[in-house]
């Protein structure tokens, strides 16, 4: 991603908390089709909490051109824990050089920054030989797309030199281990070329259709916007979701049982117990300020029958 601003934009850290590993999106060969058999396509998707629109896009954009019978495994890289993000221009710049680490050292994996939007099936590119190279971009200094070889590449991208390292040294250490990348596959802007780019990135971030930071830039036209546009579009159309109730998140099933133990009811001493029934409540809300210990996920608040 490129800025018209002349020195980073820092950005807020999310409220959530920080996560150790990224957050799996599988898509799954599709029902009714023989699987191919090829391996799974691993990609690593940087983002952060105001990219939620071109997060979801991206995806769905991903759906509409991958190959039906192949497995996908999307790592959404979103508020990673151990980043201090000092100098960044995104809030995930620094999240690729992890990669390798997040991916078991071992492997291959594609980098894709959150805007942008598949043209064509990245399968293809996951595909292709590396040769003697660890990674393949438009150029060693950019590296918004790439396929790498995560095992080559562990020893200089890693996730201790990811948190402690600038983006200009990590990109300087792995030069030695760059290839070409068809330039297809990282249209970036005005180089988009219909029929012919495989991958449109909305580099200008005064441009983004989206407009994640309408308090950091003053928006203009993008004049491929409609393109973007049109797959939230039919993406609404659709009633498209990330994670569904047949295809949850790995989070759905934790969330689940936190709240079966805290459906218990509030405690109540027996004192209070008496005062409100005395007074012919039947049903009331109790407020608590801090949730009493040793039970940290009592509820703040809890209706309860009386």
């Amino acid at each position: 991603m490129n800025s018209i601003a002349a020195t980073p934009v820092l950005r807020t850290r999310s409220l959530t908390q920080a996560r150790d590993m990224p957050i799996l999106v599988r898509l799954e060969p599709r029902p009714g089709v023989a699987p191919s058999g090829k391996p799974p396509v691993r990609l690593f998707l940087g983002s952060e909490d105001a990219q939620y629109r071109a997060e979801r896009i991206f995806l769905y954009a991903l759906e509409q051109v991958r190959d039906p019978t192949r497995t996908y495994e999307i790592f959404v890289m979103r508020d990673m824990a151990g980043y201090t993000p000092r100098g960044w221009r995104t809030g995930f710049t620094n999240y690729r050089f992890a990669i390798p680490d997040y991916a078991g050292r071992s492997g291959k994996a594609i980098y894709n920054d959150v805007d942008q939007i598949y043209l064509a099936d990245p399968g293809h590119m996951f595909d292709l030989d590396l040769g003697n190279h660890g990674f393949l971009s438009v150029s060693a200094s950019d590296t918004s797309v790439m396929v790498m070889d995560c095992g080559r590449m562990a020893p200089v991208w890693n996730l201790p030199a990811a948190t402690s390292q600038s983006k200009e040294r990590l990109h300087a250490d792995a030069a030695p281990f760059w290839g070409p990348l068809d330039a297809a596959w990282n249209s970036r802007d005005a180089e988009y070329e219909e029929g012919r780019s495989k991958l449109l990135h909305f580099t200008a971030m005064h441009t983004q259709p989206w407009q994640p930071f309408p308090e950091d830039y003053a928006y203009r036209q993008n004049p491929l916007a409609d393109l973007w546009f049109d797959l939230e579009r039919q993406a609404d159309a659709a009633g498209y979701h990330v994670f569904t109730a047949s295809s949850p998140s790995g989070g759905y099933g934790p969330a689940l049982a936190a709240r079966a133990q805290s459906d218990a009811k509030a405690p109540l001493s027996e004192s209070l117990l008496k005062f409100i029934q005395a007074d012919g409540v039947r049903r009331a809300m109790v407020v608590t300020a801090v949730p009493p210990p040793p039970a940290p996920e009592t509820p703040a608040m809890i209706a309860i029958d009386l």
